[in-house]
């Protein structure tokens, strides 16, 4: 869920949180956009949509007083997009929830919705040829695609309630996330469960993952670059106390000092 073109009464400033610049307008390659059926109608039809609705969506920044990102990647997609500056505030994540002891397997996972553009089909390949279980959490209109593919080492567990999704990040032996994520709660959520996380050296991960201490960040977007992440992170010891503590600074009181500092200065210089 989210809000577009909010309009307070005059003389309200308005300070907008945004977790990303609508991808369907500006990424298009990495967003469901991206499968629609490349028809040249389709195709034509939604290039006609793009210049009016990315010029509603510039109007809408405009009316903004204050942009808060909620990474530094999505910070430079605001300048990048909107010429606009914005300050950076990571989302509040409930850490102390997985916390505790888990029993650890030896299966890795991904915790994603499953369409085209989230590449969860590199992470099957990756593990297939590393030689690892997977388990794949989230729904999405991919599914067919990545269940014909998969081998019977992956298991797709659809959609998790929170209680699972905790029990699953405990118990993984890794969380894999091969796509450029705008911030990626689920990450903060494994290493707060002691679970390293591999993830492409892009995106919010380089804001979360400390490599070699909470996880492995790889470069290149190939299956044999996610596979030999994989390998690494196997070899490596990761210390419980280290992964907790990387990620106290996303506990809800961090975020709620932060926002009440900007609102307080937004509101201030009215």
């Amino acid at each position: 869920m989210f809000a577009k073109s909010v309009r307070p009464p005059p003389g309200v400033p308005h300070i907008c949180y945004c977790h990303t610049p609508p991808r369907f307008l500006w990424d298009l390659r990495e967003s469901a956009v991206a499968e629609i059926p490349r028809s040249a109608p389709i195709r034509a039809a939604v290039s006609a949509m793009l210049g009016p609705l990315r010029r509603a969506d510039l109007k809408a920044a405009a009316g903004v007083t204050t942009f808060v990102a909620n990474s530094q990647h999505v910070a430079r997609r605001i300048r990048r997009y909107y010429q606009r500056e914005a300050s950076v505030v990571h989302p509040p994540v409930e850490i102390n929830s997985f916390s505790g002891g888990f029993d650890r397997g030896d299966h890795f996972l991904i915790l994603s919705r499953l369409y085209a553009y989230k590449r969860v089909d590199v992470a099957i390949r990756a593990c297939a040829q590393v030689g690892v279980p997977l388990k794949i959490a989230g729904e999405g209109d991919d599914r067919g695609r990545l269940e014909a593919m998969a081998g019977p080492s992956v298991e797709f567990l659809g959609h998790v309630s929170e209680d699972e999704k905790i029990e699953l990040l405990g118990s993984a032996r890794g969380l894999l996330s091969p796509q450029v994520e705008d911030f990626g709660i689920a990450m903060v959520e494994a290493i707060a469960a002691g679970t390293p996380v591999i993830s492409i050296n892009d995106g919010g991960a380089c804001e979360i993952v400390v490599h070699g201490e909470t996880g492995v960040l790889y470069n290149g977007r190939g299956v044999g670059a996610l596979a030999a992440a994989i390998r690494e992170a196997r070899r490596m010891t990761f210390s419980p106390d280290a992964m907790s503590s990387s990620v106290a600074r996303f506990a809800p009181e961090c975020f709620d000092r932060a926002m009440r500092r900007i609102i307080v200065d937004v509101a201030g210089g009215r």
